[in-house]
Order: structure tokens, then sequence, then C-alpha cells
């Protein structure tokens, strides 16, 4: 692929070219492109999106949890006052442990279900972590991403964004959520739910450009609850 600079936004964007079509793209969607062509895997874009969406989605109850003294202090707050705060699951902390213990043990339909519940009870409810209805907040895909990470991987997530605080480490997840499809498998006459054979995610580096200390906090966090994560080089 050649490169090039957008002079609109000053991003690198690269060449893509084969029998049919070229196109210029970013770094990221050349990225996307590589791995469904080399690997077939689908996946989107999703930095620092998909993840606290799940964690929203999965865990609504307890955030809007209004037993919780002071942190509602206005009808108008999207979110309570200690969200991004490691006070957060302190104030919470039976309630969350009792709803991480119980998403631990899904099997895989009551993971889709919790996801697609909330999201189509709740959907236009504003917050700070789902932008209802665009694309990579997309109903479909996060219930794929969630399948494809699964439950316990999920929760292991989730406890670290728990322990440290959202605000802390909100920033420096993969760039990229990939998985593979195999087959189809029908759900409640909605979507078609293929088959999950395996999950990556990528953080995509052009040159010169640099991995930061949050995103190397991620790479070993998922690394170390075994979650497939590697880092795409792009020259």
């Amino acid at each position: 692929a050649d490169s090039l600079y957008s002079s609109s936004s000053g991003r690198r964007k690269y060449n893509l070219t084969d029998d049919k079509f070229s196109e210029t793209a970013t770094v990221e969607e050349f990225a996307l492109n590589y791995y469904l062509k080399q690997d077939n895997y689908r996946g989107v874009h999703g930095e620092n999106v998909v993840i606290p969406a799940l964690y929203f989605l999965l865990l609504w109850e307890e955030i809007y949890d209004d037993e919780v003294p002071l942190v509602f202090q206005s009808k108008y707050q999207a979110f309570p006052l200690d969200f991004f705060e490691k006070d957060f699951y302190i104030n919470r902390k039976s309630k969350l442990d009792n709803k991480l213990e119980k998403i631990q043990k899904y099997k895989k339909d009551q993971l889709i279900n919790h996801i697609k519940t909330t999201y189509e009870t709740k959907n236009g409810i504003k917050n700070p972590c789902v932008e209802w209805n665009s694309y990579i907040y997309n109903e479909e895909i996060l219930i794929k991403i969630g399948i494809a990470f699964g439950p316990q991987k999920l929760v292991e997530i989730f406890r670290v964004i728990l322990t440290q605080g959202l605000k802390s480490v909100k920033t420096g997840m993969p760039d990229l959520f990939l998985w593979k499809e195999n087959g189809k498998s029908k759900y409640k006459e909605k979507f078609y739910y293929a088959e999950i054979d395996s999950i990556k995610l990528v953080e995509v580096k052009s040159v010169n450009d640099k991995l930061s200390d949050n995103q190397k906090f991620w790479l070993k966090t998922f690394c170390e609850n075994g979650i497939n994560v590697e880092v795409l080089h792009i020259k």
C-alpha cells in the first residue's frame, strides 16, 4: 500500500488497491482491510469506545443505583458524580461483586439477552459511554464483541476498570476489535449471530508513533488475562 497525508486532518492515509478499486484510508482502516484479507477477521475501530460501552450496558442497574448517597444531586445528571473515580466501586462493592459473579456464570444466550435488553430498553437515555445507534455503538456489533470476549473475560476487564477507576484507564485501549465468524446461529428473529472462533485486539502504529503509558498498561492487562492482543506497525 502506498502512503500519503490527508490535507484535511494531517493524518497519514493509505492507498488500498485490489483488482476492483482503489481508495484512501486511515491506518486503522488499512489494518482492518489487512486482517480481513489475511486472516478473515472482521472488526471495528473501537478504541476507547467498545469496552466502556459494554461495561455501561452490563452494569447499568448498579451505575444508576439511587441508594448510594450524594451521587445524584440533580435530575439532569447523566451519570453519578463518582462514576469515573475509584470510589465508584468502593461505594457499591457488594452489589457490583454480586453482579460480576452473576455475569461470569452467563451462558452465551444470557449474555446476548442482557446486552440486547439494556440496549433496547434504555436506548436514547443520555450517558457518558454509549452513543446510541451510531455505527461503532451498533447493538449487533456490541453483542458480537461481547460474545467474542465471553463472560469471564469481560468480568476480568471490568474488575480492572473498577479497581483502577474509569478516569485513569478509559484511554489507551487498542484500536481494533476483531473476531472470526464460523457459520450462523439465529437469535430471537432479529439478528443472525455467527459462532465466534476467536477475538483479537490490535494497537495500530504508523511511522514514528509510539506506545503511551496507558496503551502499555492495557496491552499488559490483556496479555495477563489471556486475551489475544498485538501491535501492528504500518510503514
